[in-house]
């Protein structure tokens, strides 16, 4: 039987299980050394027979005993007790974090020469302050040294010191300058030399103990976690002397920003200088092509709490052996201002604005009772029933008249769907703010069981709206500049780095405009870098056809029919890998079937949502081959987990056609210039009476069109996440001119 191997990605776990061994064993020599080392400091005794005294006895007080003794006086007598904790502290992380395969030989030096200068200077310091009053470094009767707080070292320090000093003929507050001056500098040569290694190492003690559960820093509040995510996360302080050695190094300083992948060098990375130099040769060597737009970018990922080989697979959703863990977005990134004001507004008077409206209604020939009115954050609905004859349209028309009579910016006139009743809609004197923290703390976001939940706003009643982007399957948003159209796409964005880590939900942002979206460059969740340039994106859109037959091809041999069903059958295989037996033909001579057996290595696939900012920009440049890939993956990428978001700021028939119209069911418009622009985006009219600032006009998938209002989120808020979405990561860019199949890689055993 034939054998043919489906390998999804490249398996490491017998390198992996050998090197996780020797890595165990080293930590757990060095915390048995480490404990004999401080146990000997704690039980050390004068009396001890030792290298620096005469005693003779065969009892040792200390719990190591000869060599305990041994050590210790060695230590305490040099340095006293303080000082060496610290040099046990320390180099007990050096040797688990910056050890020479993991970090730049020259920064450990430097690491090393910080400490020592600041080591010096503490026992002076200590010597200083207590040990003044001793004058003689041998000690008394009994044979004994001095091991005061600064030991030898810092007595000789100290005398040296003061010996300069006393020389100086300079007045006594100059002196004292002059030792804070030293003491200060010796702090900075501490900070310099720990930089943050110690809390690392105490981050790492405790990852240990919760078996690499989410691991959360005290200052984070208001985090909520509710699965595990798993992503390879670095830790967040940066290293800026790598990043400026190798990032600035033989780059073109004329290249487009988006050509210049930032490879953002992250404090105490597992990961050899050999491989990192690697992957900025590669970039080099690549920026240097005539293509004017080469997003060759290797794949690469890495790994920060074990060493581990990073996946050389085409695959860049490939799941790694070594989970890490990837901390969620907490709501406490979002700040409310002080001077906005979120409260509810004062009702108005109903019954007056009733009277108002009908009277209204009456000079204009139109008899009808009003029912009731709904007062919301935004706006207020007034239900008005006609009286028998009255057509609906005679009174849409009269939009424009309503709302000079009632003294208001506009008004919206529509048929109230399910009732018989028709909605005027009047815009209210005082406005609510909508914060975007108020709807992702709200109990529908926080429990929704939507598969992408997209934060569209609050209702006309001010109930929270939420939609499923994977139901929709992809969304058309239009309006003028300053309705507020950019902003409730950033609200979007934001609304799925909330719900998903990047191993559930990737994006690839196209902003022609080169503002709004460029924000988010370099966060895990990028599939590509932020595209700006319009003809680029054609290779974007052809690499996601790609993927999406791949994915298709690969379900179809599962059986399944969408993104959920083969992530359900991978969440439910233990040892991720499935055998199929299928019929490949009939035998020549026998005329019987031949089969063969097809392993399947499965690995998760997440939803890719592709974001176009301007569409009006890529219509102009590459109007019919954007349009035939749009329409290809409108009508076919849904069942593979691939959505679309595109927003227009110019809603003209050349820009959405009939064909975009027909595969985008989905639509919001926000406040439009025209009747015409209302009708090309909604198929009806309304949009042009829009208030601007977010309000919206949504249509389901059915046509039913509801009123809704965007919340608002800042530039501070959006600058706040991406930078905390950086400390976990780098983004694991793909590769747009590999022609290679993405997931199925054949190879025949007979």
């Amino acid at each position: 039987m034939q054998k043919i191997k489906i390998n999804l990605k490249q398996n490491y776990r017998n390198k992996n299980y050998y090197f996780n061994i020797f890595s165990t064993i080293k930590i757990i020599f060095i915390l048995v050394f480490f404990a004999i080392f401080i146990i000997s400091f704690l039980s050390y005794n004068g009396l001890d027979p030792s290298f620096l005294n005469t005693y003779e006895s065969d009892k040792y007080h200390n719990i190591i005993g000869k060599a305990g003794a041994n050590l210790s006086a060695f230590f305490l007598t040099s340095f006293g007790f303080i000082p060496s904790l610290a040099i046990s502290i320390y180099f007990l992380t050096i040797i688990l974090y910056i050890s020479p395969k993991n970090e730049n030989k020259l920064i450990v030096v430097i690491k090393i020469f910080f400490f020592t200068v600041f080591l010096l200077i503490l026992c002076l310091y200590l010597s200083d302050m207590i040990l003044k009053d001793i004058t003689d470094i041998e000690v008394y009767d009994n044979n004994q040294y001095v091991i005061g707080a600064g030991g030898f070292i810092g007595y000789y320090l100290n005398t040296i010191f003061k010996y300069l000093l006393e020389n100086c003929n300079i007045h006594i507050f100059s002196k004292f300058i002059i030792k804070m001056c030293v003491y200060i500098f010796g702090l900075i040569c501490f900070f310099s030399s720990i930089n943050y290694d110690l809390i690392f190492f105490l981050k790492k003690i405790r990852n240990l103990y919760k078996n690499n559960n989410i691991i959360l820093d005290n200052d984070i509040e208001d985090t909520k976690i509710n699965k595990k995510y798993v992503f390879p996360s670095f830790f967040s302080q940066e290293k800026k002397d790598l990043e400026k050695e190798y990032t600035n190094k033989d780059l073109d300083q004329n290249s487009n920003s988006e050509n210049k992948l930032c490879f953002k060098t992250i404090n105490n990375i597992n990961i050899s200088d050999k491989l990192y130099k690697e992957e900025i040769n590669h970039y080099n060597n690549d920026s240097n092509d005539n293509n004017k737009y080469n997003l060759n970018y290797k794949e690469f990922q890495r790994f920060s709490d074990k060493n581990e080989n990073y996946n050389q697979d085409n695959n860049f959703f490939a799941k790694k052996n070594d989970e890490i863990n990837y901390i969620p977005l907490p709501v406490s990134l979002l700040v409310i201002s002080e001077n906005i004001n979120t409260k509810e507004i004062i009702k108005e008077d109903i019954s007056k604005i009733s009277e108002n409206l009908s009277q209204v209604l009456k000079d204009f020939g139109i008899k009808g009772l009003i029912k009731d009115i709904h007062t919301g954050p935004v706006i207020k609905l007034c239900e008005f029933i006609p009286a028998p004859g009255i057509k609906s349209s005679r009174i849409i028309s009269l939009a424009d008249d309503i709302a000079r009579s009632m003294h208001s910016k506009s008004a919206r006139v529509a048929i109230i769907s399910g009732k018989n009743a028709i909605g005027i809609e009047l815009p209210n004197e005082q406005r609510q703010f909508i914060h975007l923290r108020e709807m992702i703390d709200h109990d529908s976001y926080q429990n929704t069981q939507f598969k992408l939940p997209l934060i569209l706003g609050k209702s006309i009643s001010g109930e929270p709206i939420l939609a499923d982007l994977a139901k929709m399957p992809h969304l058309l948003v239009a309006g003028t500049t300053g309705s507020g159209k950019s902003v409730a796409i950033n609200t979007m964005i934001i609304s799925l780095l909330y719900k998903y880590s990047p191993k559930d939900c990737r994006l690839i942002l196209i902003d022609p405009k080169m503002l709004e979206l460029s924000v988010y460059d370099g966060i895990p969740h990028l599939a590509t870098p932020v595209v700006t340039d319009p003809k680029k994106a054609i290779d974007i859109l052809s690499w996601a056809i790609k993927e999406m037959e791949s994915r298709y091809r690969i379900m179809s041999i599962l059986g399944v029919r969408n993104i959920v069903g083969y992530n359900d059958i991978m969440s439910k295989t233990n040892d991720k890998k499935i055998t199929k037996i299928i019929q490949t033909g009939f035998d020549q001579q026998t005329k019987q079937p031949q089969f063969s057996s097809i392993d399947i290595e499965v690995i998760p696939l997440p939803y890719i949502v592709i974001i176009i900012d301007e569409m009006a920009d890529l219509m102009i440049i590459a109007g019919k081959e954007i349009e035939t890939y749009l329409q290809r993956l409108a009508q076919m990428a849904r069942a593979a987990g691939i959505h679309i978001i595109m927003a227009t700021q110019r809603p003209s028939v050349d820009v959405i056609t009939g064909v975009i119209k027909a595969n985008f069911p989905t639509r919001i418009s926000f406040q439009v210039s025209s009747k015409i622009d209302s009708r090309t985006i909604i198929g009806d009219i309304g949009a042009e009476q829009l208030l601007g600032m977010g309000d919206m006009l949504y249509m389901m998938p059915g046509g039913q069109i509801e009123r809704l209002h965007a919340p608002f989120v800042n530039d501070d808020d959006i600058e706040r996440i991406v930078n905390f979405l950086k400390t976990q990561g780098f983004p694991v860019y793909v590769d747009l001119n590999d022609k290679s199949t993405n997931y199925i890689n054949n190879t025949n055993e007979n």
